[in-house]
């Protein structure tokens, strides 16, 4: 189980640091006093625990804003205030006029976490808030194990609009682009001329408001009667010259007239 634990929060530190670019060496793990106070409450050694978890080189730090809260809050957290004072102070800008641990977290980390911080809090409500943002991870404690959250929503959109830059030419080479198109293509057309005036014809009328049109029926012609017999037309038969000789013999010997 503990390698299980480890191996997702390896694939969510791989997440941050190639996705979200963090590039700051060693991890920065911003821890308030509910962090504090759970770990003393569970026996959790953040110094030691909380690098094996990340398997990475680890600098732990607080808020004079962090410390100033536990040390208000009466001597029954005094175990706290001491595990608070071994880590190093970043400069929060509010050591004149100190604010609530969650406010000061909330203003360090505020315009995309420039500084990269891992913040290890109990506070519920801080990190609902921080979720709301990108590129803050959240650590806490659960039970007694380590927990690196998986990234938010707007992490995760963040990370998608990085992709998306890479794709695109940078502004060097986009202007060298524009000057190879206007070498190899001249001139881009004005946007009016590219504009195709759309000609308003006649329209058509609309066939369901339109009444059928009306058949035309021609009129009723009267039978002709057919006579039940016609006439027959024989042709007369050309005959050539020597068959009329022929015949003509054949008529003389019979005694019979012979027609020319």
């Amino acid at each position: 189980m503990k390698g299980d634990r480890r191996k997702k929060a390896r694939n969510v530190l791989k997440f941050y640091t190639s996705k979200l670019q963090f590039t700051r060496t060693p991890l920065q793990i911003l821890v308030d006093g509910t962090f504090a106070c759970q770990a003393l409450a569970v026996k959790v050694n953040i110094k030691e625990q909380v690098p094996n978890y990340l398997g990475s080189e680890c600098s732990i730090v607080t808020t004079g804003c962090c410390v100033h809260e536990l040390e208000k809050l009466g001597p029954d957290l005094h175990g706290a205030v001491c595990i608070l004072r071994q880590f190093n102070l970043v400069s929060c800008g509010h050591a004149e006029k100190p604010l609530a641990a969650s406010e000061c977290i909330q203003r360090i980390t505020r315009g995309g976490n420039t500084e990269e911080y891992f913040v290890a809090t109990k506070d519920r409500e801080m990190q609902d808030r921080l979720r709301k943002r990108p590129r803050v991870p959240l650590l806490y404690l659960h039970n007694k194990a380590l927990t690196l959250e998986k990234p938010s929503e707007k992490s995760l959109q963040a990370a998608n609009t990085l992709e998306q830059q890479k794709l695109l030419p940078a502004g060097h080479q986009k202007a060298a682009l524009d000057e190879m198109k206007k070498r190899e293509f001249g001139e881009k057309p004005a946007a009016d001329a590219l504009r195709k005036r759309k000609r308003h014809g006649p329209k058509m009328p609309n066939s369901l408001s339109c009444k059928k049109a009306k058949r035309l029926t021609r009129p009723a012609t009267k039978d002709v009667e057919t006579p039940l017999t016609s006439k027959r037309r024989h042709k007369r038969v050309k005959m050539s010259d020597a068959l009329k000789s022929v015949y003509q013999k054949l008529i003389s010997q019979a005694g019979g007239p012979v027609e020319s």
